[in-house]
């Protein structure tokens, strides 16, 4: 008994048994009255593994230009001259390799591959038996199958091993016992009574904490003689104050020459009492350095330009900062 096969061939119901001996039928080509022509021609058992093939043969068929059935088993997959060629496939209308294993083997699957030219030439219908037991037995068969376009190129494996048939679907619900066999409809059993929940709402995430109070405004007393700062970065550092002792130090001491300037920066307004006692302080040092110059210089026309530059008394200008802005007024 034969079935069709998920390939549209014919299968065997029983499985496939070793055997050396193996043919191939070939009853049709692309063009009708064309010739036939084939590149390789490999077998490959149930692992995939290739067959080993020891001799082939075209028994009644016609090989011109060397084209003789064993080209069509020496692994050459891309020569001009490595094909097999049937002219005879017209006249009588079939075309038969045989093939011979070096042990018995399962066939599982074959493929073909194209030869180097004339598409017309590439079989499209065949046979595979396989003998057993004295006689062929039919193996897997192929009608109308579309050959590859390109040249060397393979057909696609194809498979000799049969197929079991489909599975009948499973009838749901399963036909009950007795005369009549109408499906029947499940019962459905009573709902179980729902456990009673209580429902809990869940309570809102916490609110984030407010944010942070701005720190109070630093304060400020301010006089007309002299402003004392509170907190404030704007309050005289170390290094003005000792500037300004180095100035008076050196207001006191005439006999002074190379005393260091007082500091340019006061700090305050022009109207507080560090100003107005910074600026004494500088009126005495500019005095005091140009009359101690004056007594070691007495001609200074003689004298060389640098120490006439040294020598010349110098202002210091004292440029005073902006004052802060007055506070408001405490009603």
């Amino acid at each position: 008994m034969l079935f069709a096969d998920a390939r549209g061939g014919l299968s065997p119901t029983a499985p496939v048994a070793p055997s050396r001996l193996y043919k191939f039928v070939f009853t049709a080509v692309r063009a009708p009255g064309a010739a036939l022509q084939l590149q390789e021609v490999r077998l490959y058992d149930a692992t995939g593994a290739q067959l080993p093939v020891l001799s082939a043969s075209n028994p009644g068929g016609s090989n011109p230009h060397g084209h003789v059935p064993s080209r069509a088993i020496d692994g050459n997959l891309h020569s001009r001259g490595s094909k097999w060629l049937d002219v005879r496939m017209p006249a009588v209308g079939s075309s038969t390799l045989l093939l011979t294993l070096d042990l018995a083997a399962a066939v599982d699957s074959y493929e073909f591959w194209s030869a180097n030219d004339n598409p017309a030439r590439d079989p499209i219908s065949w046979r595979l038996y396989a003998w057993r037991d004295g006689s062929w037995q039919l193996v897997h068969h192929r009608v109308g199958v579309t050959p590859p376009l390109q040249r060397f190129a393979p057909y696609g494996r194809q498979t000799s091993s049969p197929r079991p048939p489909p599975s009948a679907p499973a009838l749901w619900p399963s036909p009950g016992h007795g005369r009549h066999t109408a499906a029947r409809k499940p019962r459905m059993s009573a709902p179980s009574p729902m456990p009673f929940f209580k429902s809990v709402r869940t309570p809102p995430p916490p609110l984030p904490p407010p944010p942070l109070s701005p720190p109070p405004p630093r304060t400020a007393t301010w006089t007309r003689a002299s402003w004392t700062a509170t907190q404030n970065p704007r309050t005289p550092p170390a290094s003005y104050l000792k500037a300004r002792q180095a100035a008076q130090k050196a207001a006191r001491s005439p006999t002074a020459v190379r005393a260091e300037p007082p500091a340019r920066f006061v700090w305050g307004s022009s109207t507080s009492a560090t100003a107005v006692e910074a600026g004494h302080a500088q009126t005495a040092f500019n005095t005091s350095r140009a009359k101690t110059r004056s007594q070691q210089t007495p001609n200074l026309a003689s004298a060389p330009v640098h120490e006439q530059i040294q020598a010349a008394p110098r202002s210091w200008s004292t440029p005073l900062s902006r004052s802060p802005p007055p506070p408001p007024r405490l009603s």
